[in-house]
């Protein structure tokens, strides 16, 4: 068996309301979405490479 590295993550988590799921994770981490893919997907960067 091989390990294989991990360079770069990335999780989506599907939601029913996007403005309010937005909103809770700006509470939950304490600041706005990294990256507004478009208008209904935003991303948030936990790490330096997730």
């Amino acid at each position: 068996m091989s390990l294989v590295e991990v360079n770069v993550l990335f999780a989506g988590i599907p939601v029913t309301n996007f403005d309010v799921s937005r909103f809770w994770y700006e509470v939950l981490l304490g600041r706005p979405g990294d990256i507004p893919v478009h208008r209904t997907e935003v991303m948030w960067r936990i790490g330096e490479a997730a």
